[in-house]
């Protein structure tokens, strides 16, 4: 047999809600380990296991066709932790009538900050650490709820501060977090994403249940001036349909960011319900005019704008042009 690898085996860790995770299919259970005592020791024995039974092209059926199955020969592929996703909290303070964490978490929302996760991440990191299991390059991406209103949030963040490592922030603005402002000094490639869908207060209250647009705003201008380059903040604008589905919607939405210094945009559609309809490319007429009409604006709006897209979406739009 054939020696393989997995790079999300080898290289990957994700917290989910309820466990933390071998695979990044968060559908096979039997690959989580439920937060529960000594779940850590669990876990890196299983990974270890797993690990050398694919040296040995021993693995598991699912695993044939995945994109993370590999061949190798000669040196075994490093075993440190290059990405590390934090999507273990149900916590948010905006109810966002598209989340699908509202259903699949029993999502909590909260108006405060030192709310409790699941679970303390930074003793699991800082442990990671001391076990020279992380890469130097490490990669956290940080969401499933508003990792802001977490009290041991600022603690991460410090943490990721002292090791330079890369963060990407999952966030929805309303509250401002200094210490990600220094996580994307201190390494150019941290980013904030934040999905503001809209250009007005009203638009926002309809989108998000809560009233904080100006706060989003407000916000975001420190953030600007936080960062090292404005790229480093990702606006998005979810189109929904019947809501914030208009050409007027969209204009606003970009100049309302162009205001306030924003120069990286990502468009998007709501695919959360309906990531296979978008695989199948089986996308509403009108949203696929309005994404595309979407990328064109920014495009027309200043060639310092850069546009962020999904390559699945992508790859489902290119379909329909051909169909």
């Amino acid at each position: 047999m054939s020696k393989k690898f997995c790079t999300f085996l080898n290289n990957c860790i994700t917290f989910h809600y309820h466990g933390i995770s071998l695979c990044h299919e968060p559908k096979r259970e039997y690959n989580f380990f439920p937060y529960e005592k000594n779940y850590l020791e669990k876990f890196l024995d299983e990974r270890q296991k797993a690990i050398e039974d694919m040296q040995n092209g021993i693995y598991k059926t699912e695993c044939e066709k995945c994109i993370h199955l590999k061949d190798f020969d000669g040196e075994n592929p490093t075993q440190k932790i290059k990405k590390i996703e934090l999507f273990n909290w149900s916590q948010c303070n905006c109810a966002c009538f598209y989340c699908s964490n509202r259903n699949d978490t029993k999502l909590k929302i909260y108006t405060s900050r030192n709310q409790k996760g699941v679970i303390d991440v930074l003793p699991v990191l800082e442990r990671l650490q001391k076990q020279d299991l992380l890469d130097e390059s490490l990669h956290i991406s940080s969401g499933g709820g508003e990792p802001t209103i977490l009290k041991e949030y600022p603690k991460i963040l410090k943490f990721v501060i002292k090791h330079k490592y890369r963060i990407d922030v999952l966030t929805n603005g309303i509250l401002y977090e200094k210490y990600i402002g220094k996580a994307m000094q201190v390494n150019q490639e941290s980013k904030i994403i934040l999905s503001l869908d809209c250009g007005n207060r009203e638009l926002f209250k309809k989108i998000k249940g809560v009233d904080k647009f100006n706060d989003v705003i407000k916000n975001l201008s420190k953030y600007v001036k936080d960062s090292q380059s404005p790229y480093q903040i990702i606006v998005k604008y979810i189109i929904l349909k019947g809501v914030n589905d208009t050409k007027e919607d969209i204009d606003n939405w970009i100049e309302t960011c162009k205001g306030i210094g924003i120069k990286s945009y990502m468009p998007s559609i709501e695919f959360c319900h309906q990531m296979n309809k978008i695989l199948n490319s089986e996308i509403d007429p009108h949203i696929a005019e309005m994404y595309n009409y979407a990328k064109q604006k920014i495009k027309e709006s200043s060639p310092d704008f850069y546009l962020q897209t999904h390559d699945f979406l992508e790859e489902a739009m290119n379909k329909i042009k051909t169909a």
